[in-house]
């Protein structure tokens, strides 16, 4: 996995290198999706997408001597939900139903 997330995150380091100093109108990300290992015949979904990317990120940052490296894609990308029960008489809610849970993106509906 380390030499898997290694090999991507220099891909993307590519990727907008070249995007940044090419004057060209378009880049071929086929060395990324290859690094990903995506099948680029099937449409993929960008949510599934962006959970592969972070997390591969994640693993090549997290052996990093920088502690801010380490966590930045938790620190950036990384919040937190809470589901509570509230009473129904008195609308407080009970204070052992309040269960916090990591996520990485909202639903939107």
């Amino acid at each position: 996995a380390a030499a898997v997330a290694d090999n991507v995150c220099f891909e993307l380091q590519r990727l907008f290198v070249a995007l940044h100093h090419s004057e060209a109108t378009s880049y071929d990300p086929t060395a990324l999706t290859d690094a990903l290992s995506l099948d680029t015949s099937v449409q993929q979904d960008a949510q599934e997408f962006n959970k592969l990317l972070l997390s591969l990120i994640e693993t090549h940052l997290r052996r990093s001597p920088e502690p801010a490296l380490q966590s930045l894609v938790q620190s950036t990308f990384r919040g937190e939900s809470c589901y509570r029960t509230v009473c129904a008489r008195c609308e407080r809610p009970f204070a052992s139903s309040a269960t916090r849970h990591p996520l990485y993106e909202l639903e939107l509906r």
